[in-house]
């Protein structure tokens, strides 16, 4: 039995107030108290009421429903349940604070590339703005666009025609192999991207580039590989065995630090004495590895709030230019990398 949808004058009984002191409220009108704001809100979000027939133009935010899609590879792609559910995790703090309803659904890709299917709530005519995060081809995003014609922000996504919110993974990883050439190192491997890997990995493959070029290092060592842990751990073994002199690696990802490790380990050689190590995100696990992980620090959580700030922005203002946040990461320095005598320089 599908339950009925709530009205006004349910949120004005829950709240107890009058109908028009609740409209008030739902429309962002002055001259109400903060305390009975407050009960108004919360009795809109604990029945989860909506206007039916309204406009993204003129919804309140205390009645906002947003849906976050987010894609999924059938495979062993750890970052869809690590990075992105950090992401989710910042999305619903912010909705929570300002009283949106929050719809989550995610998709899984075929080989291709493609939606296996579509999921439900992008055709959800009571949603008003979609978030879209992780790995989802420009050409999807635009289907999305096509087919649901609502504003959309995407965080850790590509597309040209959306607001986005990113890290800015080029000077992460120009910062991250800076560190490494501080410390004296000159033969630095790189593994965790390949030809036609997700936008983020290869910026981070050009930030590697442009640090080395910058110092006039003409040595570049890379192994391409996806960022699946096992493929990390085969990359980590190829990297070393076809080039013994290298004294630093950097990876793309914190997820496959373990393994990274191992791999140096399981080659004779140890982490940082032989092999210095850094990697990128400060996932919670880079506190976790022996020794603990330098790393590049990303604010995945905030990444999420600002999304959701930014599609409350775009419903408002739906004729803005489009805008792109970038966020620095920072680097945080463990216990992973060793500096070189000027010896070995």
């Amino acid at each position: 039995m599908v339950s009925r949808r709530s009205k006004l004058k349910d949120v004005a009984n829950l709240a107890g107030v009058s109908i028009s002191t609740a409209s008030r409220v739902l429309n962002n009108k002055p001259h109400v108290l903060p305390e009975t704001r407050d009960r108004v809100l919360t009795a809109a979000e604990r029945l989860a009421y909506y206007n039916a027939g309204r406009s993204a133009l003129d919804v309140p935010v205390a009645q906002a429903t947003i849906g976050v899609l987010s894609t999924t590879v059938p495979d062993r792609d750890a970052i869809s349940s690590s990075f992105y559910s950090n992401v989710i995790a910042g999305i619903d703090q912010e909705c929570r604070e300002q009283h949106i309803k929050l719809v989550y659904a995610s998709f899984s890709r075929n080989v291709h590339s493609n939606p296996a299917a579509w999921p439900l709530p992008l055709h959800d005519p009571d949603i008003d703005g979609l978030i879209l995060t992780g790995a989802i081809p420009s050409h999807v995003i635009d289907q999305v666009r096509i087919q649901t014609g609502k504003p959309i922000v995407l965080v850790d996504a590509y597309a040209s025609a959306c607001d986005m919110v990113l890290a800015d993974n080029v000077m992460g990883g120009y910062r991250a192999v800076r560190h490494l050439i501080e410390q004296g190192h000159r033969h630095i491997g790189l593994i965790g991207t390949q030809p036609g890997a997700f936008s983020s990995f290869m910026q981070r493959r050009e930030g590697y580039l442009r640090a080395l070029a910058e110092y006039g290092i003409s040595d570049t060592y890379i192994v391409d590989s996806s960022h699946l842990m096992d493929a990390a751990y085969d990359a980590t073994r190829t990297l070393l065995q076809r080039y013994p002199q290298i004294t630093a690696i950097f990876f793309c990802l914190d997820l496959v630090a373990n393994h990274v490790i191992q791999a140096v380990r399981d080659m004779g050689r140890y982490v940082p004495e032989d092999v210095s190590v850094v990697g990128f995100d400060d996932l919670p696990l880079a506190t976790q590895t022996v020794p603990p992980l330098t790393t590049m620090h990303v604010d995945i959580p905030l990444m999420g709030v600002l999304g959701v700030r930014q599609l409350l922005e775009r419903m408002k203002h739906p004729g803005r230019v489009t805008t792109k946040i970038m966020m620095r990461p920072q680097l945080v320095i463990r216990d992973s990398v060793k500096a070189l005598p000027p010896a070995r320089w």
